[in-house]
């Protein structure tokens, strides 16, 4: 994206979309990034157990059946992320089509910022609103966040977001595609689409049997039934399964309550499905269950443009930052004109991040944060 406030130099160049549309020069593409985000965050994730902001989960338990016993009524598990926030599966309802207006929020004479026409809500969970492009439903590729969302007494809602997020996607997708004039309001949305996006608790446990005595199946077959999840141990991954049935109510404030299963099984389940959401939260951040911590944030920024496969080739700032963040410490080298080597700690190659300045800095900002198992300090 480009604008006529600032001087053309070799940091104007545009990012496009992909690298292999033909105006890119050779340079990373907004693809490329994302998909160097995303290793980044699930070299994070393999590492501590937890991802670097929330998200949804599903985890399959297979049960042993070495030992039968006479009935069932409940097991304790540890699920495979720790930092758990609540049970249920991710829901996207349908909230409304909003205008979107610019505005120039520091006066610099460029419009930097979105503002979502105000809407009348019943949410009231800042972390439940969520933003999409509009024509492309829930499609988590047309997401538009971060957001700034504040919610009056009156159920008055209010979105801002940064304007570079509401580039109309028709423009990045094509061929031909070269740099947003940033002047143009032409260039960006008119109106997104709102949904609440939230934890639907009906959807937290599924329990599989073996044929038992209890309801009708098939002999040889499995048959399924609900059941609840209470989080007993959130950091560690800690929770405790029964069956249970969803009765709904419409003076719950939730929508309704679990009821106890009173069949009781022969046997013990061949496996449960358990869905949650999790992640690690930070209280200083206003949306502490949609955004990442600050900490996190540089250490994914800084890993996935160590793991970006191409050099940045025009613009030099940038190019001089992916140089030092992708420098490796491990690295003794020596030329005509210059040698260079670093001593480093033992511990330090056990580093699962690899031995790059940003691996390092990365896990080093982790650390503290890891639960459970052993931690190796470097």
């Amino acid at each position: 994206m480009h604008n006529d406030l600032q001087r053309d130099s070799s940091c104007s160049d545009p990012v496009l979309e992909y690298t292999w549309q033909y105006r890119g020069g050779g340079r990373p593409g907004r693809q490329e990034f994302a998909n160097a985000i995303q290793q980044a965050e699930d070299m994070i994730y393999r590492s501590v157990k937890f991802s670097a902001a929330p998200r949804w989960f599903t985890d399959e338990v297979n049960i042993s059946q070495t030992k039968r016993i006479n009935s069932w009524g409940g097991f304790g598990f540890r699920t495979n992320s720790f930092h758990l926030i609540e049970p249920g599966v991710e829901r996207l309802d349908y909230l409304l089509n909003a205008p979107l207006t610019y505005e120039d929020a520091d006066g610099d004479g460029y419009k930097d910022t979105c503002i979502v026409g105000s809407f009348i809500t019943t949410v009231t969970d800042p972390n439940q609103i969520a933003v999409f492009m509009p024509g492309y439903g829930t499609d988590p590729a047309y997401e538009i966040r971060p957001l700034r969302v504040k919610l009056a007494l009156d159920g008055v809602c209010e979105i801002a977001f940064p304007r570079h997020l509401a580039v109309r996607p028709d423009l990045q997708e094509r061929l031909d595609a070269a740099g947003i004039d940033g002047m143009d309001d032409a260039n960006f949305l008119l109106e997104v689409d709102i949904y609440r996006r939230y934890s639907d608790p009906r959807g937290a446990v599924e329990i599989e049997w073996a044929c038992g005595r209890c309801g009708d199946c098939t002999v040889c077959q499995t048959s399924t039934a609900t059941g609840c999840m209470l989080i007993q141990n959130p950091r560690n991954g800690l929770v405790y399964v029964q069956p249970a049935r969803w009765q709904s109510d419409e003076y719950l404030s939730n929508g309704g309550q679990w009821v106890p299963e009173n069949c009781l099984w022969v046997t013990s389940p061949v496996r449960i499905k358990l869905n949650y959401r999790a992640g690690f939260t930070d209280s200083r951040v206003a949306r502490k269950l949609c955004d990442m911590a600050p900490e996190l944030e540089r250490a994914v920024a800084f890993l996935a443009l160590s793991y970006l496969d191409r050099d940045w080739l025009t613009c030099e700032q940038i190019r001089n930052l992916q140089a030092h963040w992708r420098f490796d410490l491990a690295k003794s080298e020596s030329t005509a004109a210059q040698s260079s080597s670093f001593t480093m700690d033992e511990g330090l190659f056990r580093c699962p991040f690899g031995t790059t300045r940003a691996a390092l800095y990365a896990w080093r900002v982790i650390q503290p944060l890891m639960v459970g198992e052993a931690v190796l300090n470097i």
